[in-house]
């Protein structure tokens, strides 16, 4: 099982992403939930999307 939520702001000539995902991690035969929120700094770069910067943080 695997969910995601994303949101989207942008100032200038970049924008930032942020996105909550939820998956199902397997570790010596258990399984468990985990969330993580990723944010990216984005922005155009030579007429073409580019990710500048990112982090994740787990959030359970």
């Amino acid at each position: 099982m695997q969910e995601y939520y994303t949101s989207f702001s942008s100032e200038g000539d970049h924008s930032t992403v942020v996105a909550i995902i939820s998956a199902e991690e397997r570790k010596s035969g258990s399984t468990t939930l985990s969330k993580y929120k990723a944010t990216y700094e984005i922005r155009y770069e030579n007429d073409q999307l580019k990710m500048i910067s990112g982090k994740a943080e787990r959030i359970n």
